[in-house]
């Protein structure tokens, strides 16, 4: 009998071969706006010729797809190399090419020989450096090896004719932790006015970027009609770190809005962390969920995405009853119509001792968030000794409404005084010292600098559409 060792065994067996790569088909029925190809149970819809620049152009685009939310969400970088496959008229283009700035690079790839001299005269038009146009293949995007930091397709993906070859080429061109941004109609959401076969599932992206051999990152969910797939060559089952899952707190009569409020949510929440400094933090949203994954984060980042998230960011100035009306109050017990009762945690004394534990202020605020252009962490000093306060920028309409109101309030005597509210609480109700601020408001209560600026970040972000509430917290990944 023949006895041969394992070793021996195992050279003698066949290596297995690589996958082969999945088939295209062709069915009996087909959507008449597909091609009658259909790739891993989905079929290919036709390409959108030169004569829908127009479409790609229209100015509705703005408010139906927000680009510069999808822009802001990808954290572009200055000298980054970007590949927008299926640049059309450069409407992604040219506007990337301001993020990744004269040291980085947009290469706007095509296929169609109109859409390359559209492109050609654009750039010519508004001198612009550093796009470059690649003409394209059916099948070969035609990108450097390992030259690319970022592939984006803006409703592409579903009309290439041979995804697994492109997709299979675009692998190969990203650079080490490269990513493939993937923007979306939601075929999950039947209320996107768009045509089914122009549409895509997250599941379905998942399994044809999977069959490629890319990782999912994340999926943003903050666009009104489309989600953003984002894939990677990395191994992000190597990462180690640290996930965070919150709720949003609805009432019900707001349950209707969840989805909308839920993409909000996911937005505010990139703004803020990209704002701290909390670099590849991933959101995710889910069934009324929202995850936050930290991929080598320490206890530390961990804490501070919490902070960042716990306050729901919701600022409000409001005019504080006269004294007469204040006195009136406190004697009947009545409020007036157009006014709330706030707690004063910190009741003054002297001309200002009516307005006590219970203060009396106007529903209606004349500054909201919305009016906030940029907010900084100040130290000031006092006779009291220095204290840390937060300053707060407004815009041109805000700066109008606030000085308006401040001119009314100092002629009062005693000078009026204004309520801060932070998410419906009192921070402070300083007497107006002066009868114009010109777009300057400052904030103070912070008990040291790192409050002062978390309350900064916060209003610069914008607010929160509701509460967030922490709901789990874990470590994922191999241990170190």
């Amino acid at each position: 009998m023949l006895r041969l060792s394992l070793a021996l065994v195992a050279l003698l067996v066949p290596a297995a071969q690589d996958a082969a790569p999945p088939a295209y088909e062709t069915r009996e029925k087909h959507d008449p706006n597909g091609i009658n190809k259909w790739y891993l149970g989905r079929e290919i819809a036709h390409v959108m010729g030169p004569g829908g620049i127009p479409w790609l152009d229209r100015p509705e685009r703005e408010n139906e797809e927000n680009p510069a939310k999808c822009i802001e969400a990808l954290r572009l970088r200055k000298g980054d190399v970007v590949a927008d496959l299926g640049a059309g008229s450069g409407f992604y283009s040219f506007r990337m090419s301001r993020e990744v700035g004269p040291t980085g690079k947009i290469l706007a790839v095509e296929i169609q020989d109109e859409m390359i001299a559209e492109l050609k005269k654009r750039i010519a038009r508004n001198s612009i450096s550093n796009v470059e146009t690649i003409k394209c293949t059916e099948s070969d995007p035609r990108l450097p090896d390992a030259g690319v930091d970022l592939v984006i397709m803006v409703d592409v993906y579903h009309e290439l004719a041979f995804p697994y070859e492109v997709m299979s080429a675009v692998r190969k061109a990203l650079k080490p932790g490269g990513r493939v941004a993937l923007v979306e109609f939601r075929k999950e959401d039947k209320s996107v006015p768009i045509k089914d076969v122009h549409k895509m599932t997250e599941e379905q992206i998942g399994k044809e970027m999977a069959a490629v051999g890319l990782k999912h990152l994340e999926t943003l969910g903050i666009l009104p009609w489309q989600h953003v797939a984002i894939y990677t060559n990395r191994d992000v089952d190597a990462d180690a770190g640290i996930d965070l899952g919150f709720r949003m707190r609805l009432p019900d009569e707001l349950q209707a809005q969840r989805a909308q409020m839920s993409r909000d949510a996911e937005y505010v929440v990139r703004k803020r962390l990209a704002a701290a400094g909390i670099e590849g933090g991933l959101v995710q949203l889910g069934e009324g969920t929202l995850r936050v994954r930290l991929p080598g984060a320490t206890p530390e980042t961990a804490s501070r995405t919490k902070a960042v998230c716990a306050v729901r960011g919701d600022l409000q100035l409001r005019p504080v009853a006269s004294l007469a009306l204040q006195v009136q109050f406190n004697r009947d017990k009545i409020v007036p119509e157009g006014y709330a009762v706030v707690d004063n945690p910190s009741p003054r004394l002297g001309e200002y001792e009516a307005f006590g534990a219970k203060l009396l202020v106007q529903k209606v605020p004349v500054i909201e968030g919305r009016h906030i252009v940029h907010a900084e962490p100040k130290e000031e000093l006092t006779p009291e000794g220095s204290r840390w306060v937060t300053t707060v920028e407004l815009s041109e309409d805000g700066a109008k409404r606030f000085d308006h109101t401040a001119e009314w309030l100092y002629a009062m005597k005693p000078p009026g005084l204004l309520a801060i509210l932070l998410d419906g609480v009192l921070r402070s109700a300083p007497a107006l010292q002066s009868p114009a601020f010109h777009g300057r408001v400052m904030i103070s209560g912070a008990k040291d600098r790192e409050e002062a600026a978390t309350l900064a970040l916060i209003l610069s972000s914008g607010a929160l559409p509701a509460p967030l509430e922490l709901e789990a917290e874990r470590s994922f990944g191999p241990k170190k």
